[in-house]
């Protein structure tokens, strides 16, 4: 990694720079990845195409200093978990309506979680999925599989979640029909039915425990980070914005 501040390379993880004395996130005018001259515009780094994520915004309002810090891909995963816990307690109370409804929550929310970090390491590291065209989220997950897998020197298989994308496919885009052939019943396509038939507590979970831990074996491997500590993030910050006045902090 590269100081943001003063382009030194330093030891990745670490929390200071000691060339400028300052932590090495505290500054914009160097990429973190290649150490390449950059600016607070530029988001994306000419020479080596990382995209610097926006996860935290200060602002100046009279005397005071308001620090957010926000960052989807975390809140996703957050907001997946608590439809899944509403949706449990609306089972064992027998409010079925109440639990399909956050079921199809959930759905969306992990799906979300999902493509934000696929889509995020696919921007940021050089991987191209074989499909010509524009990839979808099956063919870049199974490109960023076959990069974690030659990063780490051990396989991590490529997750298989084409039921449950259809599903939300359906949830997403109501009235659509999708492609999906399953040589046991025989059917080739699913629609809005299949989702009040399919989706329910079981198969949510089963997905999670099926897709949590690969996400976990690929941000490994590549170097990625799954969640963002924003309350840590902002805790780093305060004493460089108490000095533009008055801290005030936030987690959006």
């Amino acid at each position: 990694m590269y100081c943001q501040n003063c382009g030194k390379e330093l030891p990745d993880k670490a929390e200071r720079c000691v060339p400028c004395d300052r932590p090495p996130w505290a500054g914009s005018r160097y990429c973190c990845s290649c150490g390449a001259q950059t600016s607070v515009e530029t988001r994306i780094c000419v020479r080596c195409g990382f995209k610097r994520p926006r996860t935290m915004h200060i602002r100046i309002v009279g005397d005071r200093a308001v620090a957010s810090a926000f960052c989807l891909k975390t809140d996703r995963w957050q907001d997946y978990l608590a439809f899944m816990h509403d949706a449990e307690a609306a089972a064992k109370s027998g409010r079925a309506r109440d639990m399909n409804r956050f079921l199809r929550a959930a759905l969306t929310c992990l799906f979300s979680h999902v493509e934000g970090i696929v889509n995020e390491i696919y921007e940021q590291k050089p991987i191209k999925a074989g499909r010509r065209g524009r990839a979808g989220l099956c063919e870049k997950a199974q490109a960023v599989a076959v990069a974690a897998s030659q990063a780490a020197e051990t396989p991590i298989p490529f997750v298989n979640f084409r039921l449950e994308k259809v599903l939300r496919d359906l949830v997403v885009h109501p009235g659509i029909t999708k492609a999906f052939s399953d040589p046991r019943s025989g059917e080739t396509h699913k629609d809005q039915e299949d989702v009040f038939k399919e989706l329910d507590i079981e198969t949510l979970r089963g997905l999670e425990q099926r897709v949590s831990p690969w996400l976990d074996a690929v941000c490994g491997a590549l170097g990625a980070a799954r969640f963002t500590d924003t309350r840590g993030e902002l805790e780093k910050l305060t004493p460089i914005i108490s000095a533009l006045g008055k801290a005030e902090i936030t987690e959006l």
